[in-house]
């Protein structure tokens, strides 16, 4: 099978009353998000394990499955709610514009997943409107990058283009250590996300889901595993 055909069966479905399964050749890392030196979070660290089962893969989206991030069929019981209220959202519906001397950035808040990256620094809005320094600048596009939800993208206005890194298909398992909570599910790479009743999502190069069931904005995430200190001990 041709590498062309591997990538055109690569997808996500989502169950509206049940798992998300991972279809086609995606890798499923953890993702551990880590703080810098400045007590700032800057980075990510990749885990070892790849926990894809190969051509298929069933992972949990209520939160409550024993076998995390699989799927244990939790979710005909746990009381959450599976609705995909979001599922058709678009991101320039409702994005807000932050233009500055060299960059706009686009800001879909409505994505949100909690992760923190805009906060370094003077936070991204700011180093974008009235940027300092060059390396202000620099660090206002790196951490825009690093936004897992895609609620942050910038545009250069001199060329037009919108800045994203290119990124490998695949999924990531978000581990939130400053915090010590476990985060939403990372699909990279503008991987088709789809529903069983076949609505198909916009794609996008980074996107959150939620996994541990309590978002408002399903299948977004919307940073509730904070909230409720969504930990998957055993996993």
């Amino acid at each position: 099978m041709s590498n062309q055909e591997n990538q055109s069966e690569i997808k996500i479905t989502i169950d509206p009353k049940g798992p998300y399964t991972l279809i086609g050749d995606l890798s499923a890392f953890q993702y551990f998000i880590i703080n810098g030196e400045d007590g700032e979070v800057l980075r990510y660290e990749k885990g070892d394990k790849n926990y894809s089962r190969g051509r298929e893969t069933v992972l949990c989206r209520c939160g409550s499955s024993k076998s995390k991030p699989y799927c244990d069929g939790s979710h005909m019981k746990a009381d959450w709610d599976p609705r995909l209220t979001s599922v058709n959202e678009k991101f320039m519906n409702g994005v807000v514009l932050f233009e500055g001397p060299r960059y706009v950035l686009y800001d879909k808040q409505l994505f949100c997943g909690r992760a923190r990256f805009c906060k370094a620094g003077v936070g991204v809005w700011d180093m974008i409107t009235d940027p300092q320094s060059e390396d202000e600048i620099e660090l206002s596009v790196k951490i825009s990058l690093l936004c897992p939800s895609g609620r942050l993208v910038i545009k250069d206005k001199q060329t037009g283009d919108i800045i994203e890194s290119h990124i490998e298909q695949s999924v990531g398992l978000i581990e939130d250590t400053p915090l010590g909570v476990s985060g939403p599910i990372w699909v990279r790479g503008g991987v088709p996300i789809m529903t069983g009743v076949g609505d198909k999502m916009e794609r996008q190069n980074r996107i959150t889901l939620c996994r541990c069931g309590a978002s408002m904005n399903k299948p977004f995430c919307d940073g509730a595993h904070i909230a409720i200190n969504f930990n998957h001990e055993n996993f």
